[in-house]
């Protein structure tokens, strides 16, 4: 599996999606997100540029629940929302 580049990402006023390269210059990652209407558009590229964070905190609410769960003696590890946050986290992670 090839790790994402790491973040953070930033969104520029033409919506392009950068982030720091090897050297610790910014680039692009996503050259311009387009699609549908502009506010669609910053939409989206608005949550492309939030994926790094929004996995890390994923990855993170999801040991700490089960974490809790353990220490608990909860079960309960197969929720429903843990189950649709882990395949989330696969699917990012590929």
């Amino acid at each position: 599996m090839t790790e994402h580049t790491k973040g953070p990402w930033t969104l520029d006023a033409s919506r392009m999606v950068l982030a720091p390269n090897f050297t610790g210059e910014l680039s692009a990652i996503v050259d311009r997100v387009r699609g549908g209407s502009p506010e669609q558009a910053n939409a989206n590229a608005r949550l492309i540029a939030a994926s790094p964070d929004l996995l890390v905190a994923l990855k993170g609410l999801l040991a700490d629940i089960t974490e809790y769960q353990t220490l608990n003696n909860l079960g309960g590890e197969d929720n429903h929302w843990q189950v649709i946050a882990r395949d989330a986290i696969a699917k990012a992670e590929g």
